[in-house]
């Protein structure tokens, strides 16, 4: 299934819109979600049934990787920001992708939504800390 990005990132935007979402983690719905729940949810709110267990799971099954700055991103593409920590989940480790520790969806050029528990502001949009990205599209 194709969906507008236009659309996703305007489903991301009014998402956080409505208030401050909860954080929880492995959290997929209202009632509090992490940042893969966050991304599972607003693609579900598009129709598109989503199956996968969390943002290295997303990193590594679900479309074309391209390296991107948060700067160059374009509404609709999901970013997930990657570290070479060695905190990825023990069935990735060694695989040489590195962690996606959490995911965001560019809602505007320059800035991304998405549930943190570390970087979450009051209104519930946030400005993640600049890293090497991998953007989907």
């Amino acid at each position: 299934m194709v969906i507008s990005s236009l659309k996703f990132a305007e489903v991301a935007k009014n998402l956080l819109n409505q208030g401050t979402i909860l954080y929880k983690y492995g959290g997929s719905d209202l009632h509090g979600m992490d940042s893969g729940g966050f991304i599972g949810y607003c693609l579900r709110q598009c129709g598109v049934a989503v199956s996968f267990s969390g943002t290295n799971d997303i990193y590594r099954n679900a479309g074309r990787v391209i390296p991107m700055h948060l700067d160059k991103a374009v509404p609709g593409v999901i970013l997930l920001p990657i570290t070479h920590d060695g905190k990825e989940p023990d069935r990735y480790r060694g695989d040489g992708y590195g962690n996606a520790s959490y995911a965001a969806i560019c809602y505007t050029p320059g800035y991304a939504a998405y549930p943190s528990e570390k970087y979450q502001k009051e209104d519930g949009i946030a400005k993640p800390p600049k890293r090497d990205v991998a953007a989907l599209r």
